[in-house]
């Protein structure tokens, strides 16, 4: 048969605290590296946070709905890509 494979080695990021300034009214933050798209896990003082309701990825970004306060804990836990390889099976 023919197809193409995909087959990615990635890395894991462990509660990384995005950067942006907590002031209860900035909803931007930023990660240290570009996440694979649906495998992170946001937590805000340790309750998760669900993707779409509570907050939105592009690129590096995360924006929140609603801004952390200044006393918030926000933590990241996300998949680096490291190379993706494609291959045409035939």
């Amino acid at each position: 048969g023919s197809g193409t494979t995909f087959t990615s080695d990635h890395k894991h990021m462990v509660r990384e605290t995005p950067g942006g300034t907590q002031n209860g009214t900035n909803r931007l933050f930023t990660l240290n590296q570009m996440p694979i798209l649906g495998q992170e896990m946001v937590y805000v003082n340790g309750l998760m946070m669900h993707p779409g309701d509570d907050y939105t990825i592009a690129g590096q970004g995360i924006t929140f709905t609603n801004a952390p306060s200044s006393g918030d804990k926000i933590r990241v836990n996300y998949h680096v890509a490291l190379r993706n390889i494609s291959s045409n099976n035939s």
